[in-house]
């Protein structure tokens, strides 16, 4: 896990299990402002009125914060603060949840396509529905249903996502192993 010691939302230490879920140094990180961290202003404001919360209970778990890389990937990390005893400092207990956060967005898209399958009226109608809910939050970049046709082409019958659209460019054969999906 991330540890972090922080007051007024600037970071005063940090262990180097943090800096490498983050993709940076501790230079990087010691006497920062926190926002470095975070993927957009509104997730540091989100996370900025958690402190309300922080000072009251004087501790907090938040879960799922969207956090940014150095690199500019983003990752999902469960944060938990503890108030120390000055009101003013905090430690923070970062855990990476990105693959959990995949999962069960795929499990959620997997669940809606066995829906789907249940209750399509046509083929059509379920191959492309079924497409769009595994392309629509989870991480594909493309996903596609195909069928050979005579000549072992494969002829895609339903596509989704950002990638689809370099399908028709691809030119998949049952007979050349290097291409077979």
């Amino acid at each position: 896990a991330g540890v972090a010691v922080v007051r007024d939302r600037r970071i005063l230490r940090a262990n180097a299990t943090l800096a490498a879920m983050l993709g940076r140094s501790l230079d990087e990180l010691i006497g920062q402002s926190a926002r470095i961290v975070y993927s957009t202003e509104a997730e540091f404001e989100r996370f900025g009125k958690a402190y309300a919360a922080l000072s009251a209970e004087g501790r907090l778990n938040l879960p799922a914060i969207r956090l940014q890389r150095a690199d500019g990937h983003s990752l999902l990390c469960d944060c938990y603060g503890q108030l120390l005893a000055d009101g003013a400092t905090s430690v923070w207990t970062l855990v990476d949840v990105t693959a959990r956060e995949r999962l069960q967005r795929l499990y959620r898209a997997l669940t809606f396509v066995a829906d789907v399958l249940l209750q399509a009226d046509d083929e059509h109608a379920m191959l492309d529905r079924a497409c769009e809910a595994l392309a629509q939050g989870t991480f594909f970049h493309a996903v596609w249903i195909a069928r050979p046709d005579e000549a072992g082409r494969m002829k895609v019958l339903a596509s989704a996502g950002e990638g689809a659209a370099a399908l028709p460019s691809l030119h998949l054969s049952l007979d050349r192993a290097e291409h077979t999906p």
